[in-house]
């Protein structure tokens, strides 16, 4: 004869009970990556649909939640400063499950880059080029001058109010553009030839200048920055980040050496020979960069004596190069930041290869200003376009326009270079004698 005890059930039923709790109840731990880069998305508010639970992740994208030991599907509501999405994930079952989000570097805003590195910040910035900048082509009304101070005087002064054709577009996960260039009222002072102007330079010299349309001239990507110490700028409260930076290893300015596309070229011929430090203003919201500073500097003990390659192209004259500076701001209009403003100015020396004789000393400036912008043009400018700015022809000198259109100096005070172009003459006449003169009514 058998029975049953009833401790037997008593004893079972808690084990069963304990079992379906195990089941029921497991601790899931993700982490939250961003799948345009593979980068980690900190402090987001995750909702976990299936509980009803939020939790907000670590600085590493680290998230918790209990779930149900079954469920192969969960859903969770992502929140990041505005930015939401809804995310369906199927587990893995790993130790930690990593959670892919789609979302455009520009919208993790503030809460993405809390307690992150500078570099971490530039890194973000320049993912986020794609998305920030102007990628469809307009119309630039805009204002330029380009100058030279040559052994203590200022000349070859050229101002001009051309329309710029900007043509952005995205390539390789990159930004690019081409311009071409409409020429409206222009005047010039005396032009004297030198060895640093062979090229006849002109806008277009000034636009490759442009960090962020032209990545093949710019310190800010992502394989160049790996060179460089970034810190933040600390010497007051910005409502920008504001990061400095230093590459030791090189610059990305070319010193108007033309003949070289990219600055790995002419750093095989000059090794070593400078180095670089700058300021980066990126915006909070959107990460764009408002303002890239760059600064060029020659390595005190570089010798061009040892390195033959910096002959002029006449073979009499050979160029050292001194230092140089470029600035590019950007404005919003919209959601994209267009460039509004292009600075750039160098100094070389150039001597005589026999003697080593100092003959000219050297600085050349270019200052370009976007006035406004428009999507369209007038008919009489439809083919007026050009892939130069021709400055060096004969033009029409329209003084009264020019009393009434002028603009800032950037690097220099404007009566200082005025004042000093007078030594080669009165300037009226400089400006109009390249031209039929057009007097005013």
């Amino acid at each position: 004869m058998s029975c049953t005890s009833p401790l037997r059930y008593f004893v079972v039923l808690p084990l069963l009970l304990f079992s379906t709790a195990v089941i029921a109840q497991q601790k899931f731990t993700g982490q939250l990556i961003n799948s345009r880069d593979s980068a980690v998305i900190p402090f987001a508010v995750i909702k976990l649909q299936e509980t009803d639970k939020t939790v907000i992740a670590d600085s590493a994208g680290y998230f918790y939640f209990l779930v149900p030991g079954n469920a192969n599907q969960l859903s969770f509501n992502v929140s990041i400063m505005g930015f939401k999405a809804t995310i369906r994930h199927t587990r893995t079952h790993a130790a930690t499950e990593k959670v892919y989000l789609d979302v455009a570097p520009k919208n993790l805003q503030e809460a993405e880059i809390i307690g992150r590195s500078a570099a971490d910040i530039v890194k973000r910035a320049i993912l986020a080029i794609p998305d920030n900048y102007a990628d469809t082509s307009y119309f630039a009304y805009s204002s330029y001058r380009q100058y030279q101070f040559i052994n203590g005087y200022f000349m070859n002064l050229i101002e001009t109010n051309p329309v710029v054709m900007v043509r952005p577009k995205k390539t390789n996960g990159h930004m690019a553009s081409s311009e071409a260039f409409a020429l409206r009222h222009i005047r010039r002072s005396w032009f004297f030839d030198d060895p640093m102007n062979e090229h006849k330079d002109d806008l277009s010299f000034l636009c490759n200048e442009n960090p962020v349309y032209r990545p093949m001239r710019s310190t800010m990507t992502l394989n160049r920055i790996v060179g460089c110490r970034f810190s933040y700028d600390t010497s007051q409260k910005f409502e920008d980040y504001v990061i400095n930076y230093i590459h030791p290893q090189g610059t990305t300015e070319t010193f108007g050496c033309g003949d070289y596309t990219t600055v790995e070229d002419f750093y095989r011929m000059f090794p070593r020979a400078a180095y670089e430090t700058g300021t980066v203003v990126i915006d909070r919201k959107t990460l764009a960069f408002k303002k890239i500073v760059r600064h060029a500097h020659r390595y005190p003990d570089y010798s061009f004596f040892f390195n033959r390659c910096n002959y002029m192209h006449n073979g009499k004259l050979m160029w050292e190069f001194k230092d140089g500076d470029m600035i590019a701001e950007y404005e919003q209009k919209g959601t994209k930041w267009y460039t509004s403003k292009l600075y750039h100015r160098y100094s070389c020396d150039v001597l005589d290869k026999q003697t080593d004789h100092l003959d000219y000393d050297i600085t050349d400036i270019f200052e370009w200003r976007c006035d406004s912008m428009s999507r369209y043009i007038p008919g009489e400018l439809l083919h007026s376009f050009y892939p130069k700015l021709d400055l060096y022809s004969k033009y029409v000198y329209d003084r009264q326009y020019w009393e009434e259109h002028t603009f800032p100096f950037y690097f220099y005070n404007a009566d200082t270079v005025y004042k000093s172009l007078e030594h080669w003459g009165n300037l009226e006449r400089q400006f109009s004698v390249k031209g039929t003169v057009v007097l005013p009514n």
